[in-house]
């Protein structure tokens, strides 16, 4: 397991760990934790209920929901 130092938050460190564990045959699960506004995750989930049972384009808008979702939990500061 690789704990996320304060030394490997910067994409590139990060990136260049996991990178390394793969190339000699690890398996390799990353986790992220982020605070999420109330507001926000409200309006991000009723996105998602709407994207995950619409009949039409469902791919498309689930993945324009986790992009949404994505950029607040990359976003966080050091």
């Amino acid at each position: 397991m690789i704990v996320v130092t304060p030394q490997l938050r910067h994409e590139s460190a990060l990136q260049s760990v996991i990178v390394s564990g793969c190339l000699i045959g690890l398996r390799t699960l990353c986790l992220a934790v982020a605070d999420i506004d109330p507001k926000f995750y409200a309006s991000w989930n009723q996105q998602y209920q709407i994207a995950s049972t619409s009949v039409d384009n469902r791919q498309q808008l689930v993945e324009q929901a986790a992009e949404r979702i994505e950029k607040v939990c990359y976003s966080f500061t050091y």
